[in-house]
């Protein structure tokens, strides 16, 4: 498959991955870090997502002429200019706990999400809010990677989490091969373990008119 996501590096620098489709260069990137201040509030989180997002603009841009800028709309991914002009690099971001995550693509419509452990939690509640399998509620492991691949899916897919994403089955196969990039039709998938404590799903849907910033 030519648009398939294959894993091309992962640096300890603030967690940084570059996932590259065959058919066009850096296809899509994610960046992965912490935020220290843990008085997160809402400001600081959004404050190092678009400083992790301009970051990433810069890297799979040959434009460094233009200023990158992050403006954010209440539902919807948030939209990258470079000055006033629309950036065609379409962006997600997720955070928990600490952790903020984001991926740039530079086609079609990309999905992020990303887990925290917190045993406070109730998980199981969750799990049948979401419908997720059964299994998933037994397997805390299973559990998370399914939860992050169906947010990741439903940005992906510019759908609700809600409503299982026909191909989320053949997907799922990702949840089982942690670190490597699965394929079903226009979708690829990949899920992780990044830290002790942290699942991370990707999904770009190489099939998809992605929202165009105004």
């Amino acid at each position: 498959m030519d648009d398939a996501l294959h894993i091309l590096r992962i640096s300890p620098v603030e967690r940084l991955f570059e996932l590259r489709s065959t058919g066009s260069p850096m296809s899509a990137s994610v960046a992965v870090a912490r935020v220290e201040n843990q008085g997160a509030c809402r400001d600081a989180l959004r404050h190092k997502c678009d400083q992790l997002l301009r970051k990433l603009a810069r890297e799979m841009s040959a434009d460094d002429t233009e200023p990158v800028t992050v403006r954010h709309i209440s539902g919807s991914a948030p939209c990258l200019y470079w000055g006033e002009k629309a950036c065609d690099l379409r962006a997600s971001v997720a955070h928990s706990g600490p952790w903020v995550a984001v991926a740039l693509a530079g086609q079609g419509r990309i999905g992020i999400d990303i887990q925290v452990r917190d045993d406070r939690r109730r998980y199981r509640e969750i799990a049948e809010f979401l419908d997720l399998d059964p299994d998933a509620m037994r397997d805390k492991q299973l559990f998370f990677s399914s939860w992050t691949l169906r947010e990741a899916i439903a940005k992906a897919a510019d759908e609700s989490m809600l409503t299982p994403h026909v191909l989320e089955p053949k997907l799922a196969v990702a949840c089982q091969k942690h670190g490597q990039v699965v394929n079903a039709g226009p979708f690829s998938a990949f899920v992780d373990v990044i830290l002790p404590n942290a699942h991370l799903a990707v999904v770009l849907n190489n099939d998809s008119e992605a929202r165009t910033c105004a």
